[in-house]
């Protein structure tokens, strides 16, 4: 039991570490009870870094998870023990994904894991160790690029626009042999990328001809709908360029996002944008005391000259 508590004490400031940095991109899960806390898995979910915005993929879903005493944990594939003897292992549980890519992945950020919890380990109380979480989700996140191109037979290019709108190569994932089976896209290890790796390698040629035409089919379809969005855009900026030459462009009102509202608001703190005087400066203004006691000086210095 101190084992376990001294476990779950140095992971504490790790989730708060991640849960501080990234806010709602972290989802942190534990055990049912406080005697059995394991498994505590940790999941971001990265955005699409702007670096990367070639990728049709929104985002990566990494899950670490510490599965507990290594004796009790149940026995999860792949992943590994600390020197503390404490299992792990990661998980990539995005459906959307194909699942050699998946299966690709999880291998990938193991080893690394791996080698950080290694370089990193500690030799004091039973249970205690530098699991690294902040930095391996930093890694994942500065080789979105590298880690969804890692089963290159997956990656599909055509011709598209960027955010500008301007013509690009943009990459997309493709796995015909699991477009009928998206349930198993969920990752643990690289059993299932295999099974399926078999079951393709058994289907008939006729049917892989039918796959690859309508990867084919989809191909050209996200060229041709690109393509057009790229044409309208171009189209639409055309018109609002000759309507603001000939003076007739249309005044539409910019809504400001909630982020730049609250920036305006700062920009104004310490500014006074009242009419009235300072706070520590009595009114002056019509019939204050002040405006009538200047009236009676007045009125008093105009009846000493008469």
């Amino acid at each position: 039991m101190d084992h376990i508590k001294a476990a779950v004490q140095s992971l504490k400031p790790h989730l708060m570490g991640c849960k501080k940095q990234w806010e709602s991109e972290i989802k942190v899960k534990t055990g049912k009870t406080k005697e059995q806390p394991f498994p505590i898995t940790v999941k971001r979910l990265i955005p699409t870094p702007e670096v990367c915005e070639e990728w049709d993929v929104e985002d990566l879903a990494v899950v670490l998870c510490v599965d507990g005493l290594a004796d009790a944990s149940g026995g999860k594939g792949g992943g590994g023990v600390t020197a503390s003897g404490l299992a792990w292992h990661v998980e990539i549980p995005q459906k959307s994904l194909p699942v050699a890519v998946a299966s690709k992945i999880v291998e990938v950020v193991e080893t690394m894991w791996k080698k950080e919890l290694a370089e990193h380990a500690t030799s004091g109380e039973g249970g205690v160790q530098d699991w690294r979480l902040e930095p391996m989700f930093v890694w994942a996140e500065q080789k979105y690029s590298m880690l969804l191109g890692m089963v290159p037979e997956c990656i599909d290019v055509y011709e598209g626009c960027n955010s500008a709108g301007a013509t690009c190569r943009r990459y997309t994932l493709v796995d015909a042999e699991t477009e009928d089976d998206g349930s198993a896209a969920a990752a643990g290890g690289g059993d299932a990328a295999s099974e399926l790796l078999k079951k393709w390698a058994a289907v008939s040629p006729e049917e892989k001809a039918r796959a690859d035409a309508v990867v084919a089919k989809k191909r050209r379809e996200r060229e041709q709908a690109a393509l057009a969005a790229a044409a309208e855009k171009e189209a639409n900026a055309i018109r609002q360029r000759q309507l603001a030459e000939d003076g007739r462009a249309e005044f539409r009102h910019v809504q400001l996002s909630k982020k730049e509202i609250e920036e305006k608001h700062k920009s104004k703190q310490g500014v006074r944008t009242s009419k009235t005087g300072p706070r520590r400066k009595a009114y002056d203004g019509p019939g204050s005391k002040i405006a009538r006691e200047e009236e009676e000086k007045k009125k008093g210095s105009k009846g000493k000259k008469k």
